[in-house]
């Protein structure tokens, strides 16, 4: 199968002492691919001059090299032990100017200094010298790393080259990442746009109407208590709000545990009940915006409900939180809990939402906002006989098609 895929092109620069170094780093580039290639879309291509440049007339050595791959690499690694290298005529050694150029073009340099130990009658005291007085000038310019075995020299590089891809994919203008969130219209399972404006008939039943409604519908008969019950249910419906957001994935790579904070913010105290209703459609917490703290009933249910929770910050404010995900390509997923607004008057409601992911760069944040506009009413003497007609059929939740939010 094929697909498109960004490629990092990383040079190995180093005198020629440290060649276990230097295949190590490749190793490592390579089991790094291994790992992440599918998943992240992102190739690192380990270059070395011994395997990546080709021989090249009437030029200098080194600006052959310079031009076939320190020119087109994305990021060097400079590694040394006890050498420096060759002269090139310019600068005291290859691996020198490989890295000087590479920083001069706006590359980003790791450089890696080895304290290993290393047999006397091995040290060339001229390159040693001269290694020595390029670190004094190296370590007042650059952060640099020190290790002291290859075990200790690949585990550094193996968490610290995971910060730099990082930070080439955020440079890369090209490596946007195509998560969209909004709201998910129930009809048809598709993302709405960020702003809705809703208007509600909100019914109006007093305990006085309910009352007078029994006495003047004699068809009831005894059955009093499940007429007040189907009522109550079909007010609750009516009067509600159910409210699912969701997740786009236009990538062609999977976003796998994915993290949303979610934040409701009203403009008007005590305006509306939220009920957070979580995978399981038994099991609810309401939570009245503006009257205080939650109830002690709702503090307890919240840990009853295994990943989904709400918590007051103040009057006009709440925060959701919600169940961890995993998106395939050109998929859309909604976010649970499902909340359930029961306004009680015209309002306004910002969602602010920040998406997190171990394969994002950096959070998404996004506010969304929702209007709405309360129309009161009394109950209409067709939903009444129709509430009477079936009250061995009760209006129960969940008021909508459950397709729909699988």
């Amino acid at each position: 199968m094929s697909y498109n895929a960004t490629i990092y092109r990383i040079l190995i620069a180093s005198p020629s002492d440290v060649a276990e170094e230097r295949e190590t780093t490749t190793r490592l580039i390579q089991n790094w691919n291994d790992v992440n290639l599918f998943s992240k879309k992102i190739v690192l291509l380990p270059l070395k001059w011994e395997t990546h440049s080709s021989p090249t007339f009437d030029v200098r050595p080194q600006e052959a090299i310079n031009r076939q791959l320190v020119d087109s690499a994305d990021l060097v690694i400079g590694l040394f032990w006890a050498k420096i290298g060759s002269d090139t005529g310019i600068e005291i050694s290859g691996t020198i100017e490989e890295i000087k150029r590479a920083a001069k073009n706006g590359k980003d340099v790791m450089i890696y200094f080895s304290k290993r130990g290393i047999d006397p009658s091995e040290i060339n005291i001229e390159q040693l010298n001269k290694l020595n007085k390029f670190k004094k000038e190296v370590y007042k310019s650059a952060l640099v790393e020190n290790f002291n075995s290859i075990i200790d020299f690949r585990d550094k590089l193996n968490r610290q080259l995971e910060f730099k891809i990082r930070e080439l994919q955020k440079n890369n203008k090209e490596a946007k990442t195509n998560l969209k969130l909004s709201f998910i219209n129930l009809k048809n399972n598709k993302l709405e746009s960020d702003l809705i404006d809703i208007s509600i008939d909100k019914l109006n039943l007093s305990t006085e109407q309910i009352n007078e409604i029994i006495k003047t519908n004699t068809n009831i008969g005894d059955r009093v208590s499940e007429f007040k019950q189907d009522l109550g249910n079909y007010a609750e419906k009516i009067n509600s709000i159910p409210i699912v957001l969701g997740i786009e994935n236009s990538d062609n790579i999977i976003h796998s545990n994915i993290n949303i904070d979610l934040q409701l913010k009203v403009n008007i105290t005590d305006s509306v009940l939220v009920n957070i209703i979580g995978s399981s459609s038994d099991r609810s917490i309401s939570n009245n915006l503006g009257r205080g703290k939650l109830r002690e009933e709702d503090t307890n249910n919240i840990y009853s409900l295994y990943n989904e929770t709400i918590e007051k910050v103040d009057s006009h404010t709440m925060n959701v939180y919600t169940e961890s995900l995993t998106i395939l390509p050109n998929k859309i997923k909604c976010i649970k809990p499902l909340i359930i607004l029961k306004p009680k008057k015209d309002l306004v409601i910002e969602f602010h939402t920040k998406i997190l992911s171990n394969t994002l760069l950096e959070p998404i944040n996004k506010i969304l906002k929702l209007k709405i506009k309360v129309n009161n009413r009394d109950i209409k003497p067709d939903e009444l006989k129709d509430i009477i007609d079936n009250l061995s059929d009760p209006y129960d939740f969940p008021f909508f098609d459950n397709t729909a939010y699988n």
